[in-house]
């Protein structure tokens, strides 16, 4: 298992099971939000550094967020800012954060591994 699978478990096992849900279907958000801005997915992010390339990813974020189109509830803010930092710092491409965080839910759904609900 990869460290950025491990690491994405690890954020959303700190997670209640619906809100993992709700955290996979704003992760879905994002990726086609994403995709619907192809110059942004092509500008390169790869050939930025990690910390450019994660700035970049964050404020255009909170730019959608300030602008209405887009919105994270505050229980949720944390860790999918965790999640997306740790998608840009381990150089995942845009249009497959969604994939890494199937790849890191699916184990916890198997063993019923999130935080409980009281």
């Amino acid at each position: 298992m990869e460290y950025r699978t491990k690491a994405a478990m690890k954020i959303i096992a700190g997670l209640k099971k619906n809100e993992a849900f709700e955290l996979f279907n704003l992760v879905r958000t994002i990726e086609d939000k994403f995709r619907e801005n192809e110059a942004f997915l092509f500008q390169g992010l790869q050939s930025l550094d990690r910390k450019t390339a994660i700035e970049l990813v964050i404020d255009t974020v909170n730019e959608w967020e300030n602008n209405g189109e887009l919105e994270v509830p505050s229980y949720l803010n944390d860790s999918f800012k965790s999640f997306l930092e740790l998608m840009m710092s381990e150089r995942t491409q845009l249009d497959e954060i969604l994939f890494e965080y199937n790849c890191a839910l699916c184990p916890l759904l198997q063993y019923d591994l999130f935080k409980s609900d009281t």
